[in-house]
């Protein structure tokens, strides 16, 4: 029961961890092409 409890929480911090990444990554890409649009 412990260790299913362990890996049900470790996979929630994959998950949000994976969603976090994708995220800053869709932010990146937004800052970089704004930066591109700005210096024309």
């Amino acid at each position: 029961m412990c260790l299913n409890r362990g890996l049900t929480t470790f996979v929630f911090f994959l998950k949000t961890a994976a969603l976090i990444y994708k995220i800053m990554f869709v932010i990146n890409i937004f800052v970089v092409i704004t930066n591109r649009f700005d210096l024309g």
